[in-house]
């Protein structure tokens, strides 16, 4: 009798755990709807980034850091992003605030305390949604499951991305779009990537991911960009960490007055050249 009690029990317990695990195939496609379907999160990111180079002989080290903080409206899109960026080379330091605001198809940023607007540009909406960005890497590529782990009283499945290079190479170019350079050395990009890895903490209850941490490598030669000979490499590390959270609370946001009244960039633009030539004017006189 007890030993029948036993089986039963070991039985028991086979199928209780069984139900409480999931395949790697489903833990994917819950992630893809759950992410998908999210309407409205706020963002926490920092960024590392490390470069080093040479220049008239000389080694030179950059190394940049930026925190930004945003709230994201999918279904309106709208979303407003706040950061401060800092750069240190041969020790000197910059420090740069920046302010963007997306409404509908106007971008409204402020930069060394002027604001700018423009029409948004094809696919700026999605480079800027990081929800949007890893959810397209899922679906891209594989996942491998890690130890799950528990911070601040909640349950997470940690996961590890590999995506496929072709949509990797394609989200760097889109993030890069207003880059001459990155345009130029179109899908060549993927043989620069050296290095890259993406891990996401995924709430058990919800799916949703609410941490993020990627990790990646460049190296770009004076070849790849057509450089002229005796030129110098770039080496490129990149650290991005990015919290999720405040998931399903609509965010307010509102621009403000004297954005709406900047003057578009394209406005500009076509005053530069009028401007720099009347500065040589003045000058010369």
């Amino acid at each position: 009798m007890k030993t029948k009690i036993a089986i039963l029990t070991l039985l028991a317990g086979i199928l209780i755990f069984s139900g409480c695990t999931i395949s790697d195939a489903n833990l994917q496609q819950k992630i893809i709807e759950a992410n998908t379907k999210l309407d409205y999160y706020t963002m926490d990111m920092d960024m590392d980034m490390a470069t080093e180079t040479e220049f008239l002989g000389q080694k030179m080290s950059i190394d940049t850091k930026m925190e930004a903080t945003g709230k994201i409206d999918r279904p309106n899109k709208m979303m407003v992003m706040v950061s401060e960026t800092t750069t240190e080379a041969n020790g000197m330091e910059n420090v740069m605030d920046s302010e963007t605001y997306i409404i509908g198809d106007e971008v409204y940023t402020k930069v060394m305390g002027s604001w700018m607007k423009m029409e948004m540009q094809q696919d700026m909406w999605n480079t800027q949604d990081q929800i949007e960005q890893t959810t397209e890497l899922i679906k891209s590529g594989t996942l491998e499951r890690l130890k799950d782990q528990t911070l601040d009283g909640k349950s997470y499945y940690v996961v590890k991305i590999d995506p496929d290079v072709k949509k990797l190479t394609e989200l760097v170019m889109k993030q890069q779009q207003d880059s001459p350079l990155m345009r130029e050395m179109g899908e060549s990009i993927a043989d620069m990537i050296k290095e890259y890895s993406a891990i996401i903490w995924v709430n058990k209850k919800t799916f949703i991911i609410e941490k993020t941490r990627t990790d990646m490598k460049m190296e770009i030669t004076p070849e790849d960009v057509g450089a002229a000979e005796g030129a110098s490499g770039v080496s490129m590390d990149f650290v991005v960490d990015a919290s999720i959270y405040a998931v399903g609370k609509k965010p307010t946001i509102t621009v403000p007055e004297e954005a709406l009244n900047a003057m578009d960039i394209s406005d500009f633009q076509q005053q530069m050249p009028s401007q720099m030539e009347e500065d040589i004017v003045v000058e010369y006189n």
